[in-house]
Formats: structure tokens, C-alpha cells, sequence
């Protein structure tokens, strides 16, 4: 699949440099650092992540991301059905 990347100037140079003295594309100079890098367990532990609305005529809550989800869904279909 290709994509897009914003990678440092100086970090895509060393990677260059890596992947051709290591005599392999660039892509898979990438892909194998992040499968390394991935199967290390590098990813941080799911931190549980609450959003807090507020507002005059709002009840105090808490919403997860899969309501968060739900609710931007459900607006955007309502949003949608206007039209």
C-alpha cells in the first residue's frame, strides 16, 4: 500500500544510506523497523480515555471513544437524511 510520510530531513537521509548499504528499497527499510519496532510491544498500554462535556443543558458525563463514535455517526446520518 502506498502512503505518505513526514519524516525528518536528517532521519530520512541516515535511513537512505542504511537501505542502500544494507541493499534493500527504503520502503522496506520502514516496513521492517516498524514490524521490529511493533513487535517489541513499543505501543503504550490503552490508557482509558474519557471526554467530560459540560454545558448549560447537558448532564455531566462521560463518554468513551466508541460513544464518541457513536454519537458523531448518528449526527452525520442525521445530517445526511436533511439534505
Amino acid at each position: 500500500m502506498r502512503t505518505t510520510l513526514v519524516i525528518d530531513d536528517n532521519i530520512l537521509a541516515q535511513a537512505k544510506r542504511h537501505a542502500l548499504a544494507a541493499d534493500i528499497t527504503l520502503s522496506e527499510l520502514v516496513a521492517r523497523a516498524l514490524r521490529e519496532h511493533l513487535r517489541e510491544g513499543a505501543l503504550p498500554p490503552d490508557v482509558p480515555f474519557v471526554l467530560a462535556t459540560w454545558g448549560p443543558d447537558a448532564p455531566s458525563q462521560h463518554l468513551g471513544p466508541a460513544e464518541i463514535w457513536a454519537a458523531q455517526e448518528a449526527e452525520d446520518l442525521a445530517r445526511l437524511q436533511r439534505r
